[in-house]
């Protein structure tokens, strides 16, 4: 059930995975073990000190999208203890812009997270082209109450 690999040189090590830079690698590391031609969505477990302390793939889709069930995302957090979560998905196309589902599924789990006192740190799209950041395209789905 659990991934619990070498994200990071960091990661394995408990130091904090901070950077833009260490996302990225760690994403990296993850989607290289899927299927590229559909999506998965995964929750990313941060401990106290913001160190990566576990990945889930909690779900695969279609080369379309993927569903995403709110009780197993934060029962995942919650059985594990992690007090912040960073939830990722793929775009099979390359496309790293949000879609509407993105940023309705963002302000879900926001939502969720206030309810279970799990904060979402960010919602991450990565492809081969890159990384995006809904919390940097789209600050207002993270702002209280949203």
């Amino acid at each position: 059930m659990w991934n619990w690999r070498e994200l990071t040189a960091q990661a394995a090590q408990g130091t904090p995975v901070t950077s833009w830079d260490d996302i990225e690698r760690a994403a990296h590391t993850i989607f290289a073990t899927l299927d590229d031609d559909q999506e998965h969505f995964i929750v990313l477990l941060c401990g106290f000190a913001e160190e990566l302390i576990g990945y889930q793939v909690l779900a695969s889709g279609s080369s379309m999208g993927v569903e995403v069930d709110m009780k197993l995302l934060f029962r995942t957090a919650l059985l594990f203890g992690a007090p912040c979560i960073l939830a990722m998905h793929n775009h099979p196309s390359g496309w790293l812009e949000p879609s509407g589902d993105d940023q309705e599924l963002t302000r879900r789990m926001v939502v969720a997270g206030q309810t279970h006192e799990i904060p979402l740190v960010d919602h991450l799209i990565w492809s081969p082209q890159g990384l995006i950041s809904l919390r940097q395209q789209c600050p207002q789905l993270f702002a209280p109450g949203c």
